[in-house]
């Protein structure tokens, strides 16, 4: 479906379907949450309820990636964002998509040279390294199980045909009596 972070005035939320079941969120008619700031400055442990930004805001949405992504990450607008974390007009990082048959390290460098020093710019393959490194290791995982149980099946098939030659034995002296060759009898199994 299509989902919107902000209708309007109206802000919203889109949040993964792990939190939302951690939430105790089953359906998006009366799913509001509650977000909490901590707010930038001196902290009172007077009034601690003073020290933190907090906005209630209905979810408009639930997002399924990987599980580490939905108990993680929810989405909003950046206005809302701003306010919660009382940084106007700043973001803290911007996510660029590519045209499709663009070449990424590419673009990571071009956009590394024109933001600075100050930034850190990595590519999707870097921000993941370790789904992805744990993708290759199962796919290395899924080719090795293969591959035993395609020798296993090799050997068992091959012992198979071994026993049926060995308990058939006799017949072939039947069969030579009546006229077969040997290559008559090879060609049989």
């Amino acid at each position: 479906g299509e989902w919107r972070v902000r209708l309007g005035d109206l802000e919203r939320l889109v949040v993964g379907q792990s939190m939302a079941w951690m939430l105790g969120i089953r359906s998006l008619a009366d799913a509001d949450v509650t977000l909490y700031a901590v707010r930038r400055g001196s902290f009172s442990s007077l009034l601690p309820i003073e020290n933190y930004t907090r906005r209630t805001v209905p979810v408009g949405g639930v997002f399924s990636l990987d599980l580490e992504t939905e108990q993680s990450y929810v989405l909003t607008s950046l206005e809302l964002a701003q306010r919660l974390f009382n940084y106007p007009d700043r973001v803290s990082s911007l996510v660029v998509r590519l045209a499709p048959g663009a070449d990424a390290e590419r673009v990571r460098r071009a956009v590394a040279e024109e933001a600075g020093d100050g930034f850190r710019v990595r590519t999707r393959d870097e921000l993941r390294a370790s789904f992805y490194r744990i993708m290759t290791y199962e796919k290395w995982g899924i080719f090795l199980i293969s591959l035993l149980v395609l020798v296993i099946a090799s050997f068992s098939i091959v012992g198979t045909v071994v026993m049926l030659v060995l308990d058939k034995r006799p017949e072939f002296v039947a069969l030579g009596a009546m006229g077969a060759d040997t290559r008559f009898v090879r060609r049989i199994f």
